[in-house]
């Protein structure tokens, strides 16, 4: 009896043990997956190499330059033709690509300059789900100059000047557009700068120079213009509901062409 009883006992064992053994399974096969390994991180843009510039305009315009957009209506008509740009870092794998357009030869037919945004690939580029904004301005067909600007508006702005010479008055004014995180946005369509009429007077005595230098105020609600010369005010031009900023005390009697 008490070898039967062992061999019993030990039955209970096995069974217990064959019982417990597809819990344990079922545990291991419900364990949290190991986490993904992490994305590989792109090498950033190198904004002087030639051929990451060439990728990045195929990427923008669809093909390799020239590239053509059209002029408005008001000064001319025609096209503005895109031969090259520079490419302007937003932070991660976004960036700004800003070409130069040359428009027409006459008198009061302005450049342009376009902005696209890309994205980096491990091929070069690809153009992001964002629409492409093409600001004008100047004479003689020359695309306005631009800088970047940081501090003046909530992301980097784009300061794009030009102007032109009427009878002896010299005037420049600029176009200021956020490089915003969806999309570009003009939100001043033209800052007065700069002014001369030094090739309209006779008389040395009577020239007059002005010019206009943005400063930054509260980015995200207004910003300034400060001149000197012929001109000492402080403009401020403020956020408007419709998302431009407005000069908001500009003098009348401000030196223009």
């Amino acid at each position: 009896m008490k070898t039967l009883t062992l061999t019993v006992a030990s039955m209970a064992v096995l069974a217990l043990a064959a019982c417990q053994q597809p819990a344990e399974t079922e545990k291991a096969e419900t364990a949290a997956p190991a986490a993904p390994a992490a994305a590989p991180t792109l090498p950033p843009a190198n904004p002087e190499d030639p051929q990451q510039l060439a990728l990045a305009f195929r990427a923008a315009w669809d093909r390799a330059p020239p590239a053509k957009a059209p002029a408005p209506e008001q000064s001319g008509g025609g096209d503005f033709t895109f031969n090259a740009g520079k490419l302007i870092a937003l932070g991660g794998d976004r960036y700004a690509f800003v070409s130069d357009g040359q428009g027409g030869d006459g008198h009061v037919s302005p450049g342009a300059v376009a902005i696209h945004y890309l994205q980096r690939t491990p091929d070069g580029f690809r153009r992001a789900d964002a629409a492409p904004l093409i600001v004008d301005g100047g004479t003689f067909g020359n695309p306005p100059e631009w800088t970047v600007q940081q501090g003046l508006l909530p992301a980097p702005a784009l300061i794009a000047t030009s102007g032109g010479v009427w009878q002896g008055y010299a005037c420049s004014g600029a176009s200021v557009v956020e490089l915003a995180p969806e999309r570009p946005v003009l939100r001043a369509d033209y800052v007065r700068l700069n002014y001369s009429n030094g090739g309209a007077v006779i008389d040395e005595k009577a020239a007059e120079e002005m010019t206009g230098r943005l400063v930054p105020a509260t980015p995200g609600r207004d910003f300034a213009v400060q001149y000197s010369g012929a001109s000492t005010a402080k403009v401020t031009w403020r956020l408007a509901a419709d998302g431009t900023y407005k000069p908001a005390n500009e003098p009348a009697d401000l030196p223009w062409c």
